[in-house]
């Protein structure tokens, strides 16, 4: 998101706000929406979901460089904690600070008025606050005299590995039950003017770059950490026949 350029329309926050009135509303009218070329070539939009969900890809990333931290601490290799530190900071300002209010002030109050769901959102409720104590943790341990300290590096282990664990099936609860079901009990008119909101709301606390600015930052921290997407990928070996492999050995 840009800030506004008199000589530039393409660069104003206000313009990208009118985007996402255009596609949100052709969800509700796809013919006034797709009889426009112009509309159709114009650039990428976000919902308040995508909006929800691309938050969510940077807690991946962060899980991944907690991840790499630990393997690096468990095998008693070189790692600068200070990297750990800025990741958990980020968690700490876009999700807990922005990402979790949203969720808190304006998705889960959505929901429990329509009486949705209502068992799983004191669930993702008690997550966040548990959640914000285990960043705390991460951030105090994730210095040098966290490293010399032999309790406290098991115990930035362990919150990391708590984060993880809690962290990943929360956000997949959210992706396909909680925000599926948000969209639903809003109704497309109040999704479109929340889709403003979020704009706003993106702005005031990530700045003109949003969440690409905290993306960037990640990444240099990924290539810190010597982490890569390729060194995820599997490939599935075929099992061996014992009865084949004895036939081989005699």
């Amino acid at each position: 998101m840009q800030k506004e350029h008199s000589g530039n329309p393409e660069n104003s926050g206000a313009l990208l706000i009118h985007r996402r009135r255009l596609v949100l509303a052709g969800a509700v009218a796809p013919c006034a929406f797709t009889s426009s070329a112009a509309a159709q070539k114009s650039a990428p939009y976000v919902t308040p979901n995508e909006d929800l969900m691309q938050e969510h890809g940077l807690v991946g990333r962060v899980i991944l460089i907690y991840g790499r931290a630990i393997e690096l601490l468990n095998a008693n290799q070189s790692i600068d904690l200070a990297h750990v530190g800025q990741a958990a900071q980020i968690i700490a300002r876009v999700i807990h600070g922005h990402h979790e209010v949203e969720e808190e002030k304006i998705v889960f109050p959505a929901l429990e008025k329509a009486n949705l769901l209502k068992n799983l959102i004191a669930t993702l409720r008690g997550q966040h606050s548990a959640a914000r104590a285990i960043t705390a943790t991460i951030g105090n341990n994730a210095n040098q005299a966290g490293a010399r300290d032999a309790s406290r590096r098991r115990e930035l282990i362990a919150a990391m590995q708590n984060f993880r664990n809690m962290y990943e099936p929360h956000g997949a609860y959210e992706d396909t039950i909680v925000y599926p079901a948000f969209r639903q009990a809003v109704g497309p008119e109040e999704y479109m003017r929340l889709a403003e909101q979020f704009a706003q709301n993106e702005r005031r606390m990530n700045g003109d770059k949003g969440i690409q600015e905290s993306a960037a930052a990640l990444g240099k921290i990924e290539t810190a950490l010597g982490i890569e997407l390729a060194r995820y990928t599997r490939q599935m070996e075929s099992p061996v026949d014992p009865a084949s492999a004895g036939s081989k050995r005699q």
